[in-house]
């Protein structure tokens, strides 16, 4: 090709034509790029949920308890139904307070409700049982652990 020829096709070319020629191409992104962030989002995901503590309704030695699991920690106790408190309170110290009522004996179902006195639905037998109030405290495994009065029986008479 000489320059006579090219000089000769440049002239034949239409100035809109020259205009858009010289405007920068825009490169759209890679979806190729995002697939790699996103594996790598996904991988920080997984790990970060393994290491994360169970949200399985807390344990009962922490300083409170989540009640979303099936059916929270419940105990009866005469014709009460007590539920553990969401908020535990220090009750270590006020055992001049509590009024022996007995241990628990026997056990259900995680999802039933214990219909029996002294029966829980937690792994609490022979634990103690005093009564504080209208409420009751379970002593556990060195610690005491409030339920609140959740549901009386003797109003189903």
């Amino acid at each position: 090709m000489t320059g006579e020829y090219l000089f000769e096709i440049m002239g034949e070319l239409d100035d809109d034509t020259v205009i858009e020629a010289r405007e920068p191409v825009k490169r759209q992104r890679s979806w190729r790029l995002l697939v790699p962030i996103a594996a790598c989002l996904a991988l920080i995901t997984v790990l970060v949920m393994r290491a994360a503590p169970p949200m399985d309704g807390g344990a009962l030695d922490g300083e409170s308890y989540a009640v979303d699991c099936e059916a929270p920690p419940m105990v009866c106790v005469g014709r009460g139904l007590y539920s553990i408190a969401t908020e535990q309170p220090e009750l270590a110290g006020r055992e001049d307070e509590f009024e022996y009522l007995g241990e628990i004996t026997s056990r259900v179902d995680s999802a039933e409700q214990p219909r029996e006195s002294f029966q829980a639905n937690d792994d609490l037998i022979g634990s103690r049982v005093y009564r504080l109030d209208e409420d009751i405290v379970v002593e556990y495994e060195g610690k005491y652990l409030l339920y609140e009065l959740l549901y009386n029986y003797k109003d189903e008479e």
